[in-house]
């Protein structure tokens, strides 16, 4: 009988465990597909992030190919501006005076009406709007450089926030 009893607790002791191992082992089996699942779901956000990525290099390798086929017609357009021919021109030794540096300076010759007493105020005059002229472009120029760095920014942001997600 004692032995009949001290069987019958190795096996209840037995079956206890084997459930243990059960519960156990289901605990596993359900954290293990939890982790297939995120694995699943990041592969998936990965392989978005990756192909938006190759979307946005492919637009800024148009954008970079755009600006240098800009910048090299922009080097050929100022090539083709004639050159001065008489770097002497009248009121050219006045120009440091005012603040005017000749590289400045459209590279046509001035005309100045040499009859005209008033010939040192019409040479003012046009170096004023000569001045007010590269102003104006040097603001077009500065805005559209903005516009183009804006553009790159906003380019940036939208991977670093995809790169993010």
């Amino acid at each position: 009988m004692t032995s009949l009893n001290k069987k019958k607790l190795e096996l209840k002791d037995a079956e206890c465990k084997f459930s243990e191992m059960k519960t156990a082992y289901k605990e596993v089996t359900t954290e293990l597909e939890e982790y297939k699942e995120a694995f699943a779901i990041a592969l998936k956000a990965n392989n978005s992030v990756s192909k938006t990525l190759t979307k946005s290099n492919k637009k800024i390798a148009m954008i970079n190919t755009k600006l240098l086929m800009e910048n090299k017609q922009v080097k050929y357009f100022l090539s083709t501006l004639p050159i001065r021919r008489d770097p002497e021109s009248p009121c050219v030794e006045n120009l440091p005076c005012i603040g005017l540096n000749r590289k400045y300076i459209p590279q046509m010759p001035v005309r100045i009406p040499t009859s005209n007493p008033q010939t040192s105020n019409n040479c003012k005059n046009y170096l004023t709007e000569m001045e007010l002229d590269c102003v104006e472009q040097i603001i077009r120029e500065t805005k559209r450089t903005v516009a183009v760095l804006d553009t790159c920014s906003r380019l940036l942001s939208s991977l670093e926030s995809t790169a993010l997600e």
